[in-house]
């Protein structure tokens, strides 16, 4: 499996002539958060492990390796 390192990508780019100062670069990420609706199409039990599956899952900072402090997150609530 791939793990995208932006920060070695920034790095890559400043090499060949590029000017990214990774102290002044901002990141933005989408974010959404899936909740149970109360009238769902799915059975409870699959909606429920999805969401859990959600809350345990990897955050995108860490993903693609940008400082959490950098990081603008932008998201909406989804009802499952």
């Amino acid at each position: 499996m791939e793990t995208p390192n932006v920060m070695h990508i920034m790095a890559l780019a400043r090499h060949a002539g590029g000017d990214f100062p990774p102290a002044d670069t901002s990141f933005f990420l989408g974010n959404d958060h899936h909740a149970a609706a109360i009238h769902s199409p799915y059975p409870k039990w699959r909606t429920r492990m999805f969401c859990w599956l959600e809350r345990n899952s990897q955050p995108a900072s860490a993903f693609f390796s940008v400082p959490a402090a950098q990081t603008i997150e932008i998201g909406s609530r989804i009802d499952i």
